[in-house]
């Protein structure tokens, strides 16, 4: 799940209620996905690999298979909007980039 928009329309407080941190006040919520730390999105990667091999990496960390991850290399690539960086190591690339990329492994 990928949670996008203006400021002001309350992104943080939507995520403090899928994290259970706020009860919300007038639904239910019922989660039936897997739960990614956002903390731990980049925790499996390596600066000196390049974008691609620390998809791998991560996605076999969070549990993908190795087949599997390699199916959905183009449309993490995609996703991240990082195809031009993505046979690049990652130590030429910004946070907010590796963090888009941690974002979009744990989205497939």
């Amino acid at each position: 799940m990928i949670i996008v928009g203006r400021n002001g329309i309350r992104k943080l407080g939507l995520l403090k209620v899928l994290s259970g941190i706020y009860r919300p006040d007038k639904c239910r919520m019922v989660n039936g996905a897997r739960k990614t730390s956002l903390l731990t999105l980049q925790a499996g990667f390596d600066v000196n690999l390049k974008g691609r091999d620390n998809v791998r990496l991560n996605g076999m960390l969070l549990g993908y298979k190795k087949v599997y991850i390699l199916s959905k290399l183009a449309e993490i690539a995609e996703f991240s909007e990082l195809e031009a960086f993505f046979h690049a190591p990652i130590k030429t690339s910004s946070t907010g980039m590796r963090v888009r990329l941690g974002l979009a492994t744990a989205s497939f």
